[in-house]
């Protein structure tokens, strides 16, 4: 950790950052998520229950940023890690499995004739994110499918659940969670 001017010591991951656009993209996600917890604090319900988003503070440098981290923050990577831990699976099959029908439905679209121009398949990449273009509701059909299918076929609705009942060792730790959500 780093200390801070305050005296208090603050923790930052490190990350290297190679595209200009995913940082516009994390500015408007953290207005976005600043005018979502304005929108919190003026709902009673919210109010009461203490509910707010956790917006890290984010250090730019050059080609380099540093993002607050908290020893006692969770990332849900590693709830889902656990899960696929108990199912005895590996981690990156879902990431396997999507590539290998992706790549299935690409096979098909060939087959049907779809990418046979050579202009489509020079920038095929551009038609993907055009939504003017047919192929890209295709593929935005291909990519839902193949989410859907990952969702219900290896990854349990029932993961946090079992990730919180490890964590929560004894009742009195379980009844101050539930009166967080509850109260």
């Amino acid at each position: 950790g780093l200390r801070g001017t305050d005296g208090k010591i603050y923790y930052f991951v490190g990350i290297v950052v190679s595209d200009n656009g995913l940082i516009k993209s994390e500015q408007r996600m953290s207005q976005l998520v600043t005018i979502l917890n304005s929108l919190f604090s003026q709902n009673v319900e919210c109010s009461k229950r203490n509910l707010k988003f956790q917006l890290p503070t984010i250090v730019p440098l050059f080609k380099f940023k540093l993002i607050q981290d908290h020893p006692t923050f969770i990332p849900l990577n590693e709830v889902y890690e656990y899960g696929m831990q108990l199912l005895d699976l590996d981690p990156d099959l879902p990431i396997r499995k999507y590539h290998e029908m992706y790549n299935k439905y690409l096979g098909k679209l060939k087959t049907e004739g779809l990418l046979e121009s050579q202009e489509v398949r020079d920038n095929l990449a551009k038609y993907e994110g055009d939504p003017n273009h047919e192929i890209y509701h295709k593929f935005a059909d291909a990519q839902l499918e193949c989410y859907r299918k990952i969702c219900k076929d290896y990854v349990a609705d029932y993961f946090l659940t079992q990730y919180i009942s490890k964590i929560i060792t004894n009742v009195d730790e379980l009844f101050a969670f539930k009166k967080i959500f509850t109260t």
